[in-house]
């Protein structure tokens, strides 16, 4: 269910539930099922009082859909590096007054080695930056496709973030899937859990 907001022009709320909402503006596309599906597969595979973090946060759809599910975790940074994103993101968490929830405007590589999580939840660009025309909408562009971004830094800089036996949430197109196995032998982690959805590979990490 959407309600428009008379203040900001192209926003939109959209109801997950009957607490808790998102705003969203139409021109950068809606938020996609793939991160439904994510929040889903990985919702009881937490631990309780979790510290978490969202790569590439934006909407806020991950941090809000686990609250829709009845998962009550302690805290959420939730990274965003496009500056329009992350200004409406933390709107949104402002509006519902969601202390766990903290937005950050930051590249997410940009990050602290020395913050720690227990899990870290990511619905990443889908295609490396030479396999097809790229959106003139830099939001649309940067959901869509690597740029410094790649699927290597991305579980590189995960490894750093994550505390021992700490989880990583990752979904991809399933032609990536083998792409993503010969990473675990060169990163050294394992695909402890995993579901086809949709033609995409939903994933649990854990390093070792």
């Amino acid at each position: 269910m959407e309600k428009r907001l008379s203040h900001y022009s192209c926003e939109v709320l959209e109801w997950l539930s009957q607490e808790h909402y998102i705003i969203q503006k139409k021109v950068y596309g809606r938020f996609t099922e793939d991160s439904i599906n994510l929040v889903e597969f990985a919702k009881d595979k937490l631990i309780t009082n979790a510290t978490l973090l969202d790569i590439g946060t934006g909407t806020g759809i991950i941090p809000l859909s686990l609250l829709v599910k009845g998962v009550r975790y302690k805290s959420m940074v939730a990274v965003e590096k496009n500056s329009i994103m992350a200004e409406m993101t933390k709107r949104t968490v402002d509006m519902q007054a969601l202390s766990m929830i903290t937005v950050i405007h930051k590249d997410f590589l940009e990050v602290s080695s020395h913050s720690k999580f227990d899990a870290l939840f990511c619905n990443p660009p889908y295609f490396p930056i030479r396999s097809g025309r790229l959106p003139e909408n830099s939001v649309k562009r940067d959901a869509r496709f690597e740029g410094t971004l790649t699927l290597e830094t991305l579980l590189c800089k995960s490894r750093e973030l994550l505390r021992p036996q700490g989880k990583l949430f990752i979904c991809l197109p399933h032609q990536r899937e083998e792409e993503l196995k010969r990473y675990g032998k060169t990163l050294n982690f394992n695909i402890t859990h995993y579901e086809l959805k949709n033609r995409v590979i939903l994933c649990e990490i854990i390093y070792f």
